[in-house]
C-alpha cells in the first residue's frame, strides 16, 4: 500500500494568513492613496476662474519711505535702463515745490546743459504729486529738479517708485 503524503496543515494556515494580511494591507494602502487624492484635490464650480499671472514683475527703484534731499537750485538724478516696455509708478511729497521729470538721453541731454528741452512727463513745481507713465524700452533719466527754489527740499516717497513690465 503506498502511503499518501498530507501538507502540512499548519502550513496551509500560515500561507492563507499571509495572503490575508497582504490583501488587507493592499486595500489599507488604497484607501489611504484616494484619501489623500481626495483630500488634496478640490474642484471648483463650473462658472469659477483662477488667473494665475506669472508673466508680470515689479521692479522697486525707489522704495517708499525712501527720503531725497534736492539742493537749492539743482537735482537729483536717477538713470534707469529699460529692457521690457514698462509702466513707472510713484508718489512723493516735498518740503519746497519739486518739479519730476522723465527725460529720454537726449531730453536730458538738452535740459542738462540748459537749452530748451522737451520731456516724457512733468508733475510741474509741486509740492506732492504722483507719477503714472508708460516708456518703451530703452535708457531714461528721472529727474527731482529745485532749480526753481533757493532753498533745499526734502523729498519723501509715499508710494515706491517702480518700473512694472510684463513678459
Amino acid at each position: 500500500m503506498e502511503k499518501r503524503h498530507y501538507p502540512d496543515i499548519s502550513l496551509l494556515v500560515k500561507r492563507r494568513k499571509r495572503r490575508r494580511v497582504i490583501g488587507i494591507a493592499g486595500i489599507v494602502i488604497l484607501l489611504v492613496v484616494v484619501i489623500a487624492l481626495g483630500v488634496t484635490t478640490y474642484h471648483l464650480p463650473a462658472n469659477s476662474k483662477i488667473n494665475v499671472d506669472l508673466t508680470t514683475f515689479t521692479v522697486t527703484i525707489i522704495p517708499n519711505g525712501s527720503i531725497i534731499n534736492v539742493q537749492a537750485s539743482s537735482n537729483a538724478v536717477y538713470q534707469i535702463n529699460l529692457e521690457y516696455d514698462s509702466a513707472i509708478h510713484a508718489g512723493f511729497n516735498a518740503t519746497y515745490g519739486i518739479t519730476f521729470y522723465i527725460f529720454t538721453a537726449a531730453e536730458y541731454s538738452s535740459f542738462n546743459s540748459g537749452e530748451l528741452f522737451g520731456y516724457l512727463f512733468s508733475s510741474s513745481n509741486t509740492t506732492h504729486g504722483s507719477i503714472s507713465a508708460s516708456l518703451i524700452v530703452g535708457k531714461y533719466y528721472l529727474v527731482f529738479s529745485n532749480a526753481e527754489s533757493s532753498y533745499e527740499s526734502t523729498v519723501i516717497i509715499t508710494y515706491p517708485l517702480t518700473e512694472t513690465y510684463t513678459l
